[in-house]
C-alpha cells in the first residue's frame, strides 16, 4: 500500500449525509483515507468533514446537475440545465490567476446527476484524473441517456454500485468498476441496538421524494388507515407542503389508526426491528438500501416489479413486488402480507438470505485500491 500512499484526492458529495446516498459516500471517503488524503469540497462537504475544503470554483463545479435518471419531471431537468449553464459561464469566466489552484491526485463526483461537470472539470483541471460513482439506475439510450453516456466517457473511471447497471454501462461502450454498497456483518448485532424496537405495521422511508415514491405511498395510504388499529410510521426528510399532505390524509383516517410522520432519524434500526413490513414504493428503478437492511433484521419489503431491481428483490423469494405505477396493486400486496404472517416470515427468511451477500468481507481499503487501478488502466 506504500504506493498507493502519496495519492490526494478531491472529493464533490451530490448530497448531504442521509439516506443510502450519504452512507455510499461516508464509507467510500473512510476507504479513500486508506489511500491518501481527501479533501471534501462542495456545498455538503460539512456534513462528510469537519474541516471542509473551501474553493467558489468547486462549489459552482459541484452544482453543475443533470438529473436524467428515470422518474424525474421534465420541468426539473430543463430546471437544473439552466442552472448549471449558468454555473458553467461563471466558471469559464473566472480569471485564470482566481481560479482554484489546490493540488490533488484525482476528483472523484459521487453521482450521475454529476455527469455535466466531468467535461468541465476535465478542463479546470487538465491531466488530473476524475472518477464519478454512478448511484442511480440512468438509462444511457434514447436521447438524454444518450447524451449522459458522452459526459460519462469523459471520466477515467465510472463506478457503479450494482452489477445489474454495470451490465447496462457496458451494453453501451463504458467500461464501468463495480463497488457495491458495504455493510458490516454486526449492524443487526445486539450491542448496536440496545434501543428498543419502535412498532409499526408498516413504515416507509422515503421522505417526501417523488423518486422514493412518496406520490404512489399517498395514493394508498387513505385505505391503508381504514382498518382499526393498522400503525403506519414515515421516515425521512419531507417539506412543509409534504407534511400537510400527510396530516389531511392522517386527519380522514380511521380514527383508531394510527400515521406517525417522524421525519429524520439518526438511526433508522429501532424502527426496521419493529415494522411487519417495509414500504418501498419507489417511482423509478434504483438500488435500495433500506432492503438490505430490512434483511439483515428479518424483515421482508414490497417494491414495483421493476426488473432493473432483480439483483436485491426477487417477487415470492425475499419480497413481494407489485405492478408498477397500480396502486390498486400496490394496496392489494401490502394488505396480502399483513394478513398471511406464514408468507410474510418465509419472505422475511429469504431476505435474511439475500442481505447476507452484502456484507463486508474485506477491509475498507478495496473500494480506493479498485479505483485507483482502474485509473491506471485508463491513463
Amino acid at each position: 500500500m506504500s504506493a498507493i500512499k502519496k495519492h490526494s484526492f478531491v472529493i464533490l458529495p451530490h448530497w448531504r449525509i442521509e439516506g443510502g446516498a450519504g452512507y455510499y459516500i461516508r464509507d467510500l471517503i473512510v476507504s479513500l483515507r486508506t489511500a491518501g488524503t481527501v479533501q471534501v469540497a462542495g456545498p455538503y462537504a460539512g456534513d462528510y468533514d469537519e474541516a471542509p475544503m473551501q474553493s467558489e470554483d468547486l462549489d459552482k463545479l459541484t452544482l453543475q446537475i443533470f438529473p436524467t435518471y428515470e422518474g424525474i419531471r421534465l420541468a426539473a431537468i430543463l430546471y437544473h440545465i439552466l442552472i448549471s449553464a449558468l454555473q458553467t459561464i461563471a466558471l469559464i469566466a473566472t480569471p485564470l490567476d482566481k481560479r482554484f489552484k489546490g493540488r490533488f491526485d484525482a476528483l472523484v463526483l459521487t453521482s450521475s446527476v454529476q455527469v455535466m461537470a466531468v467535461p468541465i472539470a476535465r478542463r479546470l483541471f487538465p491531466g488530473r484524473p476524475i472518477a464519478i460513482v454512478v448511484q442511480e439506475n440512468v438509462c444511457l439510450s434514447r436521447g438524454l441517456g444518450r447524451l449522459t453516456r458522452f459526459f460519462l466517457k469523459r471520466a477515467d473511471v465510472v463506478v457503479s454500485i450494482t452489477e445489474t447497471w454495470a451490465q447496462h454501462a457496458r451494453d453501451n461502450g463504458l467500461d464501468p468498476v463495480v463497488l457495491p454498497n458495504n455493510y458490516s456483518p454486526d449492524y443487526a448485532a445486539p450491542k448496536h441496538n440496545r434501543d428498543p424496537a419502535i412498532e409499526s405495521d408498516l413504515l416507509y422511508v422515503g421522505g417526501g421524494a417523488t423518486i422514493k415514491g412518496f406520490n404512489n405511498l399517498i395514493a394508498a395510504l387513505p385505505a391503508l388507515l381504514n382498518v382499526p388499529g393498522r400503525r403506519i410510521f414515515c421516515l425521512g426528510h419531507y417539506s412543509e407542503a409534504a407534511i400537510k399532505t400527510l396530516e389531511k390524509v392522517r386527519d380522514d383516517a380511521h380514527p383508531d389508526a394510527q400515521l406517525n410522520i417522524i421525519g429524520l432519524v439518526p438511526d433508522i434500526r429501532p424502527y426496521l426491528r419493529g415494522t411487519e413490513l417495509l414500504l418501498l414504493p419507489i417511482d423509478s428503478p434504483h438500488f435500495c438500501r433500506p432492503a438490505i437492511e430490512a434483511g439483515l433484521f428479518g424483515k421482508t419489503f414490497l417494491i414495483p416489479d421493476f426488473p432493473e431491481l432483480a439483483e436485491f428483490a426477487s417477487n415470492g423469494v425475499n419480497c413481494i413486488t407489485y405492478r408498477a405505477d397500480d396502486p390498486v396493486d400496490f394496496l392489494s400486496k401490502a394488505t396480502y402480507l399483513l394478513d398471511n404472517p406464514l408468507i410474510k416470515k418465509k419472505l422475511s427468511a429469504g431476505n435474511e438470505v439475500v442481505s447476507a451477500r452484502y456484507f463486508c468481507s474485506h477491509n475498507s481499503s478495496t473500494m480506493a485500491t479498485k479505483i485507483l487501478a482502474k485509473m491506471q488502466k485508463n491513463r
